[in-house]
């Protein structure tokens, strides 16, 4: 969650912030367009001439919520210099203590 991804399908690179993944795939998400059902597979095929390689995927959700903005995993890319602002689990906070103290 607000993890910032840029996407591979357009001339410009844009970024986003991720505000969760969907439970449905590429394929079942849709929504309407000039009033006619889309799902994102196929908007994307129509709108960026963009064959999805991975349709049983979920799909990440970005801001803004409001919006309901979705994109398919495959054409997200991490943003590269991001800080984990997450606590961390006993496990990872032991790992560091010990690479910390050699």
């Amino acid at each position: 969650k607000f993890l910032k991804v840029s996407v591979v399908h357009q001339a410009h690179k844009r970024q986003y912030r991720v505000e969760k993944l969907t439970k449905e795939t590429v394929s079942q998400l849709s929504f309407d367009v000039d009033g006619q059902r889309m799902s994102i597979s196929q908007y994307f095929k129509k709108q960026y001439n963009y064959t999805l390689k991975y349709p049983n995927l979920p799909c990440v959700w970005v801001s803004p919520r409001e919006k309901k903005t979705y994109l398919p995993l495959e054409v997200c890319h991490i943003v590269e210099g991001q800080r984990c602002v997450r606590k961390l689990t006993p496990n990872e906070t032991s790992s560091r203590i010990k690479a910390t103290a050699k």
